[in-house]
C-alpha cells in the first residue's frame, strides 16, 4: 500500500527494498522506528511518514502526502504524531533534511519550530540539490511537541 502511494506521487521515493529494510530492522531499547499513516475520512491512505529514534534523538526518514491530499493538514498531523511519539520515547531533539526548493515543506517545518542548522552539499539527486538540515529541540515529557 505504501509503495502504491509512492507510485502516485512525483516525490523522491524510497525503493521497496529500502522500505522493507526499514520495517525489518531489529529494534532495541536504544533504536526504535515508527511508521505513521494518515487516512482520509473514508479510509483512503493520504500519506505516510517513517521516523527513527536513537537514544535521545529522532530523525524524520521520509514523509509523503499524496498530491490529491496536499494542503489539507495531513503532513502537519503526521509530523505532530511523530514528535509526540519521539518525546514519549525520550527524544530531546528532532532532525530532518529537506530540499531548499520544497517551499511548502520548509514553511511547515519552520511553523513547527524547526531551525536550519546547515546544508549538505549535493545531497539529493534528480535534480541535484543540497539538503537543508533542520533541528527542533523537543520539550520534556508531558508537554505537547510541535504545537
Amino acid at each position: 500500500m505504501l509503495a502504491a502511494l509512492q507510485a502516485e506521487s512525483h516525490a523522491p521515493r524510497w525503493t521497496m527494498k529500502a522500505l522493507q529494510a526499514f520495517i525489518a530492522r531489529q529494534e532495541d531499547a536504544n533504536n526504535r522506528r515508527s511508521l505513521i499513516v494518515a487516512k482520509t475520512a473514508n479510509g483512503a491512505m493520504a500519506g505516510w511518514l517513517a521516523a527513527s529514534l536513537v537514544l535521545d534523538s529522532t530523525e524524520l526518514e521520509f514523509v509523503l502526502v499524496q498530491p490529491l491530499h496536499r494542503g489539507r493538514g495531513y503532513g502537519r498531523q503526521m509530523l505532530r504524531a511523530w514528535l509526540v511519539w519521539a518525546v514519549r520515547g525520550g527524544a530531546r531533539e528532532a532532525w530532518l533534511e529537506v530540499r531548499p526548493s520544497n517551499a511548502a515543506a520548509l514553511q511547515l517545518y519552520r511553523e513547527l519550530g524547526f531551525e536550519e542548522q546547515g546544508r549538505r552539499k549535493n545531497y539529493y539527486g534528480n535534480p541535484c540539490e543540497d539538503a537543508v538540515v533542520m533541528r527542533l529541540r523537543l520539550v520534556s515529557q508531558g508537554q505537547d511537541a510541535g504545537s
